[in-house]
């Protein structure tokens, strides 16, 4: 599953493969993230 699935997956009431895991990182962050590893997308990260 990806991490969409994932979460989908819970509002549907369904189970899931594993819990969701949420970072809870600042946009900061994930900005450099993001560019660190060179993606377009948080779910990238």
């Amino acid at each position: 599953m990806t991490p969409r699935e994932r979460v989908l997956a819970v509002f549907n009431r369904q189970i899931p493969d594993r819990v969701p895991v949420w970072c809870g990182a600042s946009p900061e962050f994930m900005e450099k993230a993001r560019k660190h590893l060179g993606v377009n997308d948080d779910e990238a990260v």
